[in-house]
């Protein structure tokens, strides 16, 4: 039943369990990354994709890779993403590979 004190007491249990201290309140996937800017173009002269990755902190991870999918192109791009942000939280670059 929707009395005002139900009403009520669902609008205190949300207000409690919200945090006000997070910035951002939506999911951080790989194409959001801080510092690395992720491209899936379309190769129309090739018939597949090209992914570019460009590493704003490291020259080492600004490169092309051409695939036949999208889904390829995008796992490939995912892969190489988590790898450069995990090498960038632990601030070790020689046990990353």
């Amino acid at each position: 039943m929707n009395t005002p004190l139900n009403v009520l007491r669902s609008l205190i249990r949300e207000e409690i369990g919200r945090s006000y201290q997070t910035i951002g309140t939506g999911m951080q996937t790989w194409k959001d990354m801080p510092g690395i800017n992720v491209d899936v173009i379309p190769n129309l002269s090739r018939n597949g994709f090209d992914v570019y990755i460009n590493d704003k902190d490291s020259e080492e991870k600004n490169f092309m890779r051409f695939f036949n999918t999208r889904e390829d192109a995008e796992f490939y791009a995912r892969n190489e993403v988590e790898q450069i942000f995990n090498k960038k939280m632990n601030g070790n670059s020689e046990n990353v590979k």
